[in-house]
């Protein structure tokens, strides 16, 4: 009995390294669109997240990620960002369009 509960402890184990999330990318693959939320902060000053439909462009040369968007105003966003986890989500954040901080949610 001792036996199969450490086999089945190490395939636990072994099971959540390999499938665990990555939070260093973003959830969108790249070339891959979805919806999501967006806020940006300016000055110390943040607006309200705003949900919207967020695509993954690929890596800039730096290796950064850059996420692009499109408001309903007929605005649109790039940043070059980096990806960590923030509580228990995913946070994509890098400086962008207008010099402004852009944060990006699931």
């Amino acid at each position: 009995m001792k036996k199969a509960l450490i086999i089945l402890a190490i395939l636990a184990v072994v099971g959540w390294l390999i499938f665990k999330p990555d939070y260093t990318k973003p959830w969108l693959k790249v070339g891959q669109s979805g919806m999501g939320f967006v806020q940006s902060c300016y000055g110390g000053d943040c607006s309200q997240f705003y949900y919207v439909e967020i695509e993954n462009a690929g890596k800039s040369s730096l290796g950064n990620y850059i996420l692009t968007t499109e408001f309903d105003n007929g605005g649109e966003i790039e940043a070059e960002v980096t990806c960590f986890k923030d509580g228990s989500d995913r946070l994509c954040a890098g400086v962008g369009t207008g010099g402004k901080l852009w944060r990006f949610r699931k």
